[in-house]
């Protein structure tokens, strides 16, 4: 006969100590699961993430990063996703630099008209941190494990939802013969 074994990993998370709202309570309890399958087998962690806060959180105004806040803020639309996924993705692969909105722009193809209002949403939702106007000067990505989280996320969100499109857009060529 031969014996069964089972391993667990346990990751914990305090509403109250750790988040203040159901999701970002999740997110915690996420981040510590992982961290406790990567120590090993037979692993409690309630690894607590250093909270981040923004220059405006350190003046009293309450603001925390979130990308989830961040895009609330803006139209509900194709092109401002497409938009959005552009600037952050930028954002994301020139982590801590400073850059100006008009270099992100250029890098994403987009007309500033499109790029401004996002970068601003992402400055007011502290997901950026601005040296002033986000639109005129620069602003940087600076995020703590839990706004990567959210980043990732919404990365892979709109990688599926652009993917079911497109497999969309081909089974309507496939159907009705035009290329």
């Amino acid at each position: 006969m031969m014996a069964a074994s089972c391993a667990l990993a346990v990751g914990i998370a305090a509403y109250s100590d750790d988040a203040q709202t159901a999701l970002r309570l999740v997110e915690i309890a996420e981040l510590a699961l992982c961290k406790a399958r990567r120590l090993g087998k037979n692993r409690v962690n309630t690894d607590r993430p250093a909270r981040r806060s923004t220059p405006a959180e350190a003046e009293g105004s309450g603001v925390t990063m979130s990308l989830r806040k961040a895009l609330a803020a803006l139209p509900d639309d194709r092109d401002t996703v497409i938009a959005a996924r552009k600037v952050v993705t930028f954002f994301h692969r020139h982590a801590h630099d400073p850059v100006e909105a008009a270099r992100v722009a250029r890098a994403t193809g987009l007309a500033p008209e499109r790029t401004d209002p996002v970068i601003a949403a992402l400055a007011e939702g502290g997901v950026l941190h601005c040296d002033g106007d986000p639109c005129s000067s620069g602003c940087r990505y600076d995020p703590d494990r839990v706004l990567a989280l959210e980043v990732d996320r919404f990365m892979r969100a709109t990688d599926s939802t652009s993917a079911r499109l497109q497999s969309g857009v081909d089974r309507y060529r496939d159907r009705f013969g035009h290329s």
